[in-house]
C-alpha cells in the first residue's frame, strides 16, 4: 500500500513489487534496503536512498551544485 508519493503510478507499482520481492528473498533489514536501493538505482537511475526498519535514525547530507546559464535576448 502506498500512503503518499510523488512518483507516477507505474513507479509506485514497481516500488511495491520490488519491496515485496526484497522481503521474500532477504532476512535482514539491511539486506532488504540494499536490494531495494540496487533495484531502483538500476531501473530508475541513480541515486536512491532506502531506509528500512521499525525503529531507526538517519542522518543524510546532500550537496547540490547548480549552474545557471542566462542569455539576454533582444526582443
Amino acid at each position: 500500500m502506498v500512503k503518499d508519493a510523488d512518483m507516477n503510478r507505474a513507479m509506485q507499482e514497481d516500488a511495491v513489487y520490488i519491496a515485496a520481492n526484497a522481503i521474500d528473498e532477504h532476512n535482514t533489514e539491511q539486506e532488504i534496503a540494499r536490494y531495494i536501493k540496487i533495484q531502483f538505482d538500476h531501473k530508475h537511475k541513480p541515486y536512491w536512498h532506502c531506509i528500512v526498519g521499525g525503529t531507526f535514525s538517519s542522518n543524510v547530507t546532500m550537496r547540490f551544485q547548480l549552474l545557471r546559464n542566462h542569455e539576454k535576448q533582444n526582443v
